[in-house]
């Protein structure tokens, strides 16, 4: 049996160590650059742990032609991968969870994002405006004309 030189182990083991550092630091970005993201890059990228600068929820509600959409549970959320989006669900709920690691104006656009859905006013989730169907946006029963730039927090606020 062939004996395999100390100094190729080390010289491997050196190779693993700074690759692994490399990607981590290519994975993982310092806090501080996180103010630097838009609302959008920061809620569709996947975080090791729920940020902790801003907690807030908001409730969610989609009718299509009078018929409620459940909200999914784990939208934002990866096992697999072992990370989380700022903005996610839980649960069915229709609770819109903002943990996020820096201060952002979040808005609806950014979560239908994170889901990989559609808003405009032109469209939600696959329903596009056309003739025969029409798209109305409440805001605490109220019509609003900001549809996917409806800034989540200020659903807290009113």
């Amino acid at each position: 049996m062939k004996k395999i030189p100390v100094t190729a182990i080390i010289v491997v083991a050196i190779v693993v160590i700074f690759a692994g550092i490399i990607f981590y630091l290519s994975n993982n970005r310092a806090p501080t650059s996180y103010e630097k993201m838009s609302s959008r890059e920061l809620a569709t990228l996947c975080l090791p742990m729920e940020g902790q600068v801003m907690h807030i929820h908001s409730h969610l509600t989609i009718i299509i032609a009078k018929q409620a959409i459940t909200l999914p549970a784990e939208i934002g959320v990866s096992s697999l991968k072992g990370c989380m989006n700022s903005l996610h669900t839980h649960d069915a709920s229709g609770i819109i969870h903002v943990e996020s690691p820096a201060q952002k104006d979040y808005t609806i656009g950014d979560f239908f994002a994170v889901w990989g859905m559609a808003l405009s006013k032109d469209q939600v989730l696959t329903n596009k405006v056309d003739a025969e169907h029409a798209l109305k946006f409440y805001v605490d029963g109220k019509e609003s004309m900001e549809f996917e730039n409806l800034v989540i927090l200020s659903l807290i606020e009113n």
